[in-house]
């Protein structure tokens, strides 16, 4: 019986409003369209985050439906999962 691969991405960004610090947690060995990830936050805060392919971009989107004054911080943090699983194929 083979186990699902669960990735645990550490981050840490500086903005304006203040430092955010935590974790990315998502399941899979790659990251794909609609891939979606929880947020913890070291203050308590989670969210979940997801991955959409932007095709004129040959990026990804990264979008969150949570309505908390957190939602500056999401690009950031899908440039980091982004980091990690390129990181991976190399």
């Amino acid at each position: 019986m083979s186990g699902v691969n669960t990735a645990r991405i550490p981050f840490r960004v500086r903005l304006e409003e203040g430092n955010f610090k935590g974790e990315a947690i998502g399941i899979g060995d790659s990251l794909k369209d609609n891939s979606m990830f929880e947020v913890h936050l070291e203050d308590g805060n989670s969210f979940l985050v997801k991955a959409e392919v932007d095709l004129e971009l040959q990026r990804y989107t990264w979008s969150s439906h949570d309505e908390k004054p957190v939602h500056k911080l999401i690009p950031f943090i899908g440039r980091v999962i982004e980091r990690y699983y390129k990181s991976l194929s190399a």
